[in-house]
């Protein structure tokens, strides 16, 4: 027997639910659907307008929407037996809608019962089709509206109206009471206990000493004078704006600046003269009063190389001595050089730009001495011819200061006295020459040594640097003809410093030894330099009472 077809029953709907847990009706799957969208498109439009007209809220709960929620939610299996098998199967967003299917004598049948038919998944495609368009039509208003209004009925309120929110009703589906455990009040946590204040530490007192009494009443206590109220200070809001310097007048003339003096305004006449053709500063270039001085000094300083401390070849630092003292000397002696004595004193520098015109005179003043001697040499020691002979003689009368001793003989031929010490007659020429002839005696008379005789008359004598003076020049010109032939030497001190430093030596040596033969000499060679009377060719001359310098 042919099977008999199947009659189609018409498939129900079981209404969604929703969050505000409202009573279900049996829908169409087509109604269904369009409730849905219908339902979607309203809750959109209340979201715009409370948008547009209540404040915004902003808060981190995301509310899911109807076609979230059956999406999301898993196929759920009844297992009872006797009932309905509900099967939930997410559809597409475009009609999610619930599924239900049951059997007509309400068994359990396997899915793969539900879909082994093609007939029957072509007759739902076209109910659902079906239902489709009449959705379109009731949305468009072409329809009866029927379900339309039946959607609206089933809606909730907040989804429905765009009327403010009223309070939600109590669910149909309400929980017992007995499934809710009332929540135990919590109680409130104990405030913390307030911090102890904090006290100082007592400050133990310190046991000073008593107070020793006073023999008077104590001062009365010092009060501390109140203290001021402090106002405060007042800062000003508005600074004055600075005026302009007044512009200052145009001098009448320019004044010509004036150097600042760098020490005390001398008068012009002690200004130094430069020379007009350059180099060194000459002599007579200068103005009267500096050339006056200038004069004088060279006569005080050539006096000074055979004063009695005197020291005829002197070194630099000991010449430069000698010369100023010798410039402010000859400043002191006349009225109209003092400007100048007072410009050697106060301004450095002053008399070492003068220094070198004194200092260029003391070597002449040797020089002197030395041309004497040269001219009395020869007669003196009897000097032979140029040549061997004169080379022997000078050289047997240089060895051992032999020239300084008289020799014996009637012609100087015989032996050397070598007691009587510096009484050979050049010696006195020499002395003669370079001190009455040059005027030292009578400039320095007063300044000479001297001792007192048996009546109490002073003897003058002469000065040790004077007589080494003149017996170093003596050598000095034998020194020439040591070979024979003369040769001219400067008479400086780095030639012949060592001979007058001998003769001083040996003058001091005869002092300390033989003092009383040392003063005889001495007074002897001033009386004959004094009250000169030339001997020719005499080699001693004997004073009374004069006894010969013996040593041992």
């Amino acid at each position: 027997m042919p099977p008999k077809p199947r009659a189609k029953k018409a498939k129900t709907v079981a209404a969604a639910s929703t969050p505000s847990m409202l009573p279900t009706t049996a829908l169409t799957r087509g109604q269904k659907a369009a409730a849905t969208r219908a339902a979607n498109k309203l809750a959109k439009a209340a979201a715009a307008a409370a948008a547009s007209t209540a404040p915004t809220v902003v808060t981190n709960a995301v509310v899911p929407t109807v076609n979230e929620l059956e999406s999301e939610s898993e196929p759920e299996e009844v297992p009872s037996k006797g009932t309905k098998r509900v099967l939930v199967h997410a559809r597409s967003k475009r009609d999610s809608s619930t599924r239900v299917s049951t059997t007509s004598t309400g068994e359990e049948r396997d899915d793969d019962e539900d879909i082994s038919s093609s007939a029957s998944l072509k007759d739902s495609d076209e109910e659902i089709v079906e239902a489709d368009d009449a959705d379109d039509k009731a949305e468009l208003g072409l329809g009866d509206g029927r379900l339309a209004r039946t959607v609206e009925q089933e809606l909730p309120v907040w989804v429905s109206s765009t009327a403010a929110p009223t309070p939600m009703p109590t669910p149909v589906f309400a929980p017992a009471p007995a499934m809710l455990a009332p929540a135990t009040p919590m109680a409130p946590a104990p405030a913390p206990a307030p911090a102890a204040p904090m006290v100082p530490a007592p400050v133990t007192p310190v046991a000073l000493a008593p107070a020793v009494p006073m023999a008077h009443a104590p001062a009365a206590p010092m009060m501390a004078a109140p203290a001021e109220p402090m106002t405060p200070m007042a800062v000003p809001t508005h600074i004055p704006p600075v005026p302009a310097p007044a512009p200052m007048p145009a001098p009448a003339h320019v004044p010509v600046p004036v150097a600042a003096a760098a020490g005390p305004v001398f008068p012009t006449e002690t200004d130094i003269v430069p020379s007009p053709v350059g180099g060194r500063i000459r002599l007579n270039d200068q103005q009267p009063p500096v050339k006056t001085t200038v004069q004088n000094a060279m006569t005080i300083a050539t006096d000074k190389l055979i004063a009695a401390d005197g020291n005829a070849f002197p070194d630099s630092s000991t010449s430069n001595t000698y010369i100023r003292e010798a410039m402010i000397l000859a400043a002191l002696r006349s009225v109209h050089t003092f400007p100048v004595e007072l410009r050697l004193r106060q301004e450095i520098g002053y008399a070492e730009r003068l220094r070198p015109i004194v200092s260029a005179r003391m070597p002449l003043a040797r020089h002197a001495v030395r041309a004497a001697s040269d001219q009395l040499v020869d007669s003196a020691y009897h000097l032979p011819p140029p040549g061997p002979a004169r080379q022997t003689t000078v050289t047997t009368a240089l060895h051992d200061w032999n020239y300084v001793f008289p020799r014996g003989g009637v012609n100087e031929n015989g032996p050397w006295q070598r007691n009587l010490f510096y009484r050979r007659q050049i010696g006195v020429d020499v002395l003669h020459a370079s001190i009455i002839d040059e005027g030292y005696l009578l400039r320095n008379v007063n300044a000479l040594p001297f001792t007192l005789d048996e009546a109490g008359q002073p003897r003058r004598e002469l000065t040790k640097a004077a007589v080494a003076l003149a017996y170093t020049a003596i050598y000095a010109s034998l020194y020439s003809w040591r070979t024979g032939v003369f040769v001219k030497h400067e008479f400086s001190s780095n030639m012949f410093r060592e001979v007058y430093v001998g003769h001083i030596n040996t003058l001091e040596h005869i002092e300390a030894n033989r003092p009383v033969a040392y003063h005889d000499l001495m007074s002897d060679l001033y009386n004959r330099v004094a009250n000169f009377a030339a001997v020719e060719n005499v080699a001693a001359v004997a004073a009374p009472g004069i006894a010969p310098i013996m040593f041992e």
